[in-house]
């Protein structure tokens, strides 16, 4: 396709088949597997990203080939019966037409799919975004546990200062 000529090429599921479940807990899990697990949700993230895009187009070409449908439908529904119907009868005739109804159809359908995996898309974000708070807080506990050991091994100065005497 014209974007793969560029040498863009759309994300694909993690090799490892990963599909954006997450942990019951992620506080069980240590350091190499919260940031396994980072990885392969923005893996899934970008994949998601990509068919929402693919979906978008799909559901925009419907609505287009429904637009079409129905116009021409109606035109010709308004040669036939020039004047002889009404207006409200013209348009029951063209949304009733076979042609209208599947061209709706395909709309209903392609975005039930947009609309899915838009779903599973802020679903992987939300997710992405969890797990990327919890190596944010094990970072902060780590720093706060090595602040508390250099604070404990040091010995607080026992007695009194005094002043030297011409300082």
């Amino acid at each position: 396709t014209q974007v793969q000529s560029r040498g863009i090429f759309a994300p694909v599921l993690p090799a490892s088949g990963y599909r954006g479940e997450m942990p019951q807990d992620l506080t069980g899990l240590d350091d190499d597997d919260l940031g396994d697990l980072l990885n392969n949700l923005s893996q899934f993230t970008g994949f998601v990203e990509s068919e929402l895009a693919q979906a978008q187009a799909k559901l925009d070409a419907a609505k287009s080939q429904f637009e079409f449908t129905y116009a021409r439908v109606r035109i010709g529904v308004k040669a036939l019966a020039e004047g002889r119907i009404t207006d409200r009868d013209k348009t029951d005739l063209v949304i009733t037409d076979p042609r209208v109804v599947e061209a709706q159809a395909k709309v209903l359908y392609s975005e039930s799919i947009y609309r899915l995996t838009r779903t599973i898309r802020e679903q992987a974000q939300r997710n992405w975004e969890t797990v990327s708070r919890r190596i944010t807080q094990r970072g902060q506990e780590v720093e706060r546990m090595k602040r508390d050991h250099n604070v404990a091994g040091i010995q607080a100065p026992t007695g009194r200062f005094y002043r030297r005497p011409g300082s």
